[in-house]
């Protein structure tokens, strides 16, 4: 779901009952509360990357269609409600894609399936619509959290572990990292106090990054613990745990400054609860 430069909300893609990739879109008008079909996509594509450009198109990457993963890449046009495709990335995306807007203009993928399993990175240019590849990651990892800081700088947090030789994965990680648009270099920082995978990771009013909850064993039960990182000390410190485990949860920071968190499981099942953080 992704909300474009007129307040409506578009729904692309996603698979449907039974499982199948779609190609079917639709707009949720918030002001009328109803929903309208428009323009569907050339190709069926389900999960994958969505991200508004600064143009006000929607570059929609990755995901699967009716023959896995795909390299094909579409724009969403919301004043004529049509798609149109662009160029593809130089690697297919994997299932740990982040799709990130820099603030140069850029988009920066991370998450192509690169050689022994490592992370791919690209850039893409919505003036040229074109793909330039940049410096891997030094690690080999899935799901990181992707948080652009006030620097302008990336910071890729946890994940798990890839066998680069089959499709198992692994134990979460400790591994953190920032990305410079500016030199297109990596940096490893200070890892976390402990691994993690499946959390979420909002940026703060203050600049600092809230990580919450997520895993910390391989398949092991939701984690109560939240972490701050402060980019000025490039430390990480802990912060109030939460009322109850989650995974699977979204972390919204809202206008009043507060991060609210809804949903995801407990280790118990789904959970309906609902907290808030106050900085």
């Amino acid at each position: 779901m992704t909300r474009l430069p007129g307040g409506e909300v578009l729904v692309a893609g996603g698979t449907g009952r039974g499982g199948p990739a779609l190609a079917s879109c639709e707009l949720y008008d918030p002001d009328s509360g109803t929903w309208q079909a428009t323009g569907s996509m050339s190709t069926l594509r389900g999960g994958g990357a969505r991200i508004l450009l600064n143009n006000g198109k929607l570059l929609a990457a990755g995901g699967s269609g009716a023959d896995g993963r795909m390299l094909a890449c579409e724009l969403f046009d919301p004043d004529s409600g049509t798609w149109s495709a662009t160029a593809a990335p130089p690697a297919a995306p994997s299932r740990s894609t982040r799709i990130v807007d820099l603030d140069n203009g850029l988009v920066l993928v991370v998450g192509l399936q690169a050689e022994n399993g490592r992370q791919g990175c690209s850039l893409y240019s919505p003036t040229t619509g074109t793909w330039t590849p940049i410096a891997l990651t030094p690690r080999i990892e899935g799901q990181p959290t992707a948080t652009i800081l006030p620097s302008g700088q990336m910071l890729l947090v946890g994940g798990y572990g890839v066998n680069p030789t089959s499709v198992d994965y692994g134990a979460p990680m400790s591994d953190c990292e920032l990305y410079d648009a500016t030199t297109g270099d990596w940096r490893t920082i200070e890892k976390l106090p402990a691994p993690r995978s499946h959390h979420t990771a909002t940026l703060l009013p203050d600049g600092k990054v809230l990580v919450i909850g997520g895993r910390i064993e391989r398949y092991g039960p939701p984690t109560a613990d939240a972490l701050i990182y402060d980019p000025a000390t490039g430390a990480w410190s802990e912060a109030p745990s939460l009322l109850r485990p989650r995974i699977g949860h979204t972390a919204t920071l809202l206008r009043n400054g507060k991060v609210l968190l809804v949903g995801g499981s407990d280790g118990g099942g789904m959970t309906k609860s609902v907290e808030f953080y106050e900085p």
